[in-house]
């Protein structure tokens, strides 16, 4: 579960991974600061509660050498170490989620594999409407990641498909915990918290490990709406698409008509945040009109 040592294994054994660094002090810095591309992507290796007092996202989108000196002393104060990657060009909806299952025997029981429609926040964020597909981008042995090491029980793989070159690469290995998409497995027909009961008790596992439908939609609603406001203001999102994204989905992230009030919370943390980006804009309109 240590993300350091993950990438570090995976850019050993030969998986794609984007160029990575890790930065534990400035001289660190110093020496990789020239190295980087950029764009890059600082995170770290977890984020804690100690990371979100310093920023606002689990991960920052690094622009210039001068950005990266910029956030450096904050950094090194909100993680030990933290970590430096390569910026992989594309849409968001070039980034696909495998999920696993592996056994005691540590055999991969359960795999599925979704991609990203839109996620918040926008290019760093977290998926807020994804779909199940059957045709993986990619040969499932080049990602295999977790075999060689014997490993057992859940996570999940992202990668991301280079927009100019093709190529892909490992972008986030999440490892003993699922992303917040985990519904949508159980709602393509892959009983994975039952056979993850099971595998536990050692009583036999259910015999159907495979998707049974297929164009599984999942959102979460509230996020899905904040992430279709940023999309749109970028220009990349029209409202004829957002309608056509949201057809088919017939899974959610919060809303259950069995157990409501989860959703009622929701939409109200939604119109809290509209109302503070509101009454943030209006403040910058009466700071601009008394400037002039």
């Amino acid at each position: 579960m240590d993300k350091v040592q993950l990438y570090k294994y995976l850019e050993r054994s030969g998986f794609s991974i984007p160029t990575t660094y890790f930065v534990s002090n400035k001289s660190d810095l110093k020496e990789i600061v020239n190295k980087v591309t950029y764009p890059c992507v600082v995170k770290p290796p977890r984020p804690t509660k100690t990371w979100f007092n310093y920023f606002e996202s689990k991960a920052l989108k690094i622009r210039s050498p001068e950005e990266l000196h910029a956030i450096c002393d904050n950094g090194l104060k909100a993680s030990d170490v933290f970590i430096i990657q390569e910026w992989v060009d594309g849409k968001d909806s070039n980034i696909y989620q495998y999920y696993y299952y592996f056994d005691k025997s540590h055999k991969p029981v359960i795999n599925h594999t979704s991609r990203k429609l839109r996620q918040w926040p926008i290019e760093l964020g977290e998926a807020t409407l994804v779909e199940s597909c059957l045709n993986e981008p990619v040969p499932r042995e080049s990602i295999d990641i977790y075999s060689g090491i014997r490993y057992k029980g859940i996570i999940s793989l992202e990668i991301k498909i280079d927009e100019k070159s093709g190529k892909h690469f490992i972008i986030e290995p999440d490892v003993g915990r699922p992303n917040t998409s985990i519904g949508q497995v159980e709602a393509s027909g892959v009983p994975i918290l039952y056979t993850m009961y099971c595998d536990a008790l050692d009583i036999p596992l259910p015999p159907y490990t495979a998707p049974k439908h297929t164009g599984v939609k999942w959102i979460s609603f509230g996020r899905d709406l904040l992430a279709s406001r940023g999309y749109y203001i970028r220009g990349e999102l029209t409202f004829r698409e957002w309608l056509n994204s949201i057809r088919g989905v017939n899974t959610f992230a919060v809303l259950s008509i069995r157990d409501p009030i989860p959703s009622i919370l929701d939409i109200f943390k939604l119109f809290k945040i509209i109302l503070s980006s509101a009454e943030y804009t209006l403040r910058n309109v009466l700071k601009n009109m008394q400037v002039l």
